[in-house]
């Protein structure tokens, strides 16, 4: 796992601020941690980037329907989608950037069986599709979110340091019992923040990569 943060860099600075947390409580080593957990967590779930990547010859298999979908998303460009290495007019397909999927337009066909009565032929990797994807628009509610899930792991560290480990297994709950932890009333807070990036992003919400 990459634990380099892609987020800005004053981060650090800005959480110790949010959350009022010491260098004796948090080490910097352990918020550039629960940072870069986060922003982990947050591309696993999603399937997307805080960057734009380039993905070359990513293989599908047709399956007999007009769709494929990238393993990747969202998508900013389709570089190419080559059906038995063959490079297919992009006037011929929709792209729609957030699903990920790439849809045939009706009454397509080409040779050598690569589309039937316009769907892709059912064989093995006869796809492949190059594009670029990443967050664009969605770098902000990503960044926050990263924030405030780092934030709210600070928060639960200072309590685990204060209480000297006595209330470690009530923080790792699936269901936080707010008024039985300290500082749970600005966990709670941080948790309705995150919760609202996460409906925005059309995902379940994860509050913590603890």
């Amino acid at each position: 796992m990459d634990l380099t943060p892609t987020i800005n860099s004053n981060i650090v600075e800005r959480i110790r601020e949010f959350v009022e947390v010491t260098e004796s409580q948090v080490s910097d080593t352990q918020i550039l941690m629960f940072i870069a957990m986060s922003e982990n967590l947050i591309k696993d779930k999603t399937g997307r980037e805080f960057e734009i990547i380039t993905v070359l010859d990513e293989l599908h298999d047709g399956d007999g329907t007009q769709i494929v979908i990238t393993d990747k998303k969202p998508i900013v460009e389709i570089i190419n989608l080559k059906i038995n290495d063959v490079v297919m007019s992009s006037d011929n397909y929709y792209v729609y950037q957030n699903t990920g999927e790439i849809v045939l337009k009706t009454g397509i066909f080409t040779g050598a069986g690569a589309i039937e009565n316009g769907v892709f032929a059912p064989e093995r990797q006869n796809l492949k599709i190059s594009y670029r994807y990443g967050a664009t628009n969605l770098e902000v509610i990503f960044s926050q979110l990263a924030f405030y899930m780092a934030s709210r792991n600070c928060l639960i560290q200072k309590g685990i340091v204060e209480t000297q480990g006595a209330v470690k297994e009530k923080y790792l709950e699936y269901s936080v019992d707010y008024g039985s932890v300290p500082y749970g009333g600005q966990i709670k807070a941080i948790d309705d923040e995150i919760k609202l990036r996460w409906e925005a992003l059309g995902e379940q919400p994860v509050y913590g990569a603890f």
